[in-house]
């Protein structure tokens, strides 16, 4: 999620105190700027924009910043490149208006208008600002949740002044805090790639009626080796596996700095093992052993890889087993119905069962049946559809059979409803329009209880 000014500018403001500020002399530099030099007076060549809620002017060398509005900041920028880690130091002055000043600070914030990203307590950020807070003597860090587009700040931290110049200085491991040209033991810790990172350097500062000028701003590489920071990289995060016994593997490998001494173990999940790569320098590889699967729902069983010092340590990863699929039981064939008796049965199912049925055929004359049909949902009438039949050839009982006569009317005198005791008559006349494709149905024209 990317962030607006505008949207910067209305969060930056939440993280700022309600203090009075003070005016400083300006530091005398001696250091090279090679990376980046101002001191306002028009040779540097650098281009400066200011933001729209304040006022922004070059004055006498200095560049101010006055008047935010309410609810924001005032703030300036330029284009900043740096080639690899960095120090930059800026000196600042802030003097309070009339009326007094409410919530003064100013800040330094170099940060990527791209989608190269650090990485700070695992929040993904494009920059950093460091932020102090003269009457209070404290100041802290914030930087920029992409993902959940919203500032996060770090505890304030109180700085031994009076203080003249602040700054940071960029590592692979840490941003330090910078006053008076100087570390101080203050630092947010990170991950930071450098370069092809930042782009861009604000200078900023709230308060209302207040005013801070910048002056004297200097950066450079850092000389010297760059502290040693190993990240810990296991991948994926989750393995899919078969039912049936197998193996998988995951990958381990250092994506930062120095020597990653990594381990491994399995912390739930007893029907997993790790069968080699128990632990490793740097680059390796886990393999896993996993029994079948018997149970009916599938199961997941953790691995946490531990680098001790390593940024992303720990990890946990996961092995998600398949299920055994519940067999599907074979139906039972129907049997064909041996009647035993007259009375026709509708179940559960409203399948209507008649076990004795006299058809009075005009060509063969009388013929003995039974037969099925099944009620049929239908919003004007009650329908059932014709499912199966067959011939009776020596009926071993005799009473009165239900009638199918020429024209195809069905008379059933008895039919035993699902609940066992009620009795109803019922007349079913077969119907040509609704009889279509291959289907036989038959509309309920009357029916009646049958008294005992």
């Amino acid at each position: 999620m990317r962030k607006t000014t505008i949207h910067r500018i209305v969060l930056f403001v939440l993280f700022t105190v309600a203090v009075l500020a003070f005016g400083f002399p300006a530091n005398t530099r001696a250091d090279s700027c090679a990376l980046f030099n101002e001191m306002f007076s028009g040779a540097s060549g650098n281009t400066w924009y200011c933001g729209s809620h304040g006022t922004c002017s070059i004055n006498n060398g200095r560049l101010v910043l006055t008047n935010p509005e309410s609810g924001y900041f005032s703030y300036a920028t330029t284009i900043f490149m740096p080639t690899g880690f960095f120090t930059i130091d800026a000196d600042v002055t802030e003097t309070p208006q009339s009326p007094i000043s409410n919530s003064p600070g100013f800040g330094i914030y170099p940060f990527t208008t791209g989608d190269a990203l650090f990485s700070i307590s695992n929040v993904a950020t494009d920059g950093f600002a460091a932020i102090y807070y003269p009457e209070s003597s404290q100041m802290n860090f914030i930087f920029w949740d992409v993902n959940a587009g919203k500032w996060i700040a770090t505890q304030y931290q109180s700085v031994t002044g009076p203080v003249t110049s602040i700054g940071m200085k960029v590592l692979s491991d840490k941003v330090v805090f910078r006053t008076n040209r100087k570390d101080t033991g203050i630092s947010l810790p990170g991950v930071f790639t450098m370069p092809q990172v930042i782009d861009s350097l604000w200078l900023m500062a709230s308060g209302s009626f207040s005013m801070v000028s910048f002056d004297n701003i200097c950066a450079n590489l850092n000389s010297g080796p760059t502290p040693l920071q190993p990240v810990l990289s296991v991948s994926p995060s989750n393995q899919d596996v078969a039912k049936d016994s197998g193996t998988t593997t995951f990958s381990v490998s250092n994506t930062g700095t120095g020597t990653l001494s990594w381990s491994a173990s399995v912390t739930s999940g007893g029907w997993l093992t790790i069968t080699s790569g128990t632990s490793g320098t740097n680059s390796g590889t886990i393999n896993c052993g996993f029994n079948a699967n018997t149970s009916a729902s599938a199961r997941t069983a953790t691995i946490r890889v531990t680098a001790t010092g390593a940024t992303g340590s720990p990890q946990d990863v996961t092995v998600t087993q398949s299920p055994t699929p519940t067999p599907t039981p074979t139906p039972t064939p129907t049997p064909t119905p041996t009647p035993t008796e007259c009375t026709a049965t509708i179940d559960g199912n409203l399948l209507l069962h008649i076990p004795y049925l006299s058809y009075a055929n005009p060509v063969s004359g009388t013929l003995l049946l039974w037969a099925d049909l099944v009620y049929e949902s239908n919003p004007k009438q009650i329908i059932f559809k014709y499912k199966n039949s067959g011939v009776i050839n020596s009926p071993s009982f005799s009473c009165a059979a239900s009638t199918l006569s020429a024209d195809l009317k069905i008379h059933i005198p008895d039919i035993l409803l699902p609940d066992g005791s009620t009795h109803l008559w019922a007349d079913l006349e077969y119907s040509p329009v609704l009889s279509i494709k291959g289907n036989a149905f038959f509309i309920l024209k009357n029916y009646g209880v049958v008294s005992n």
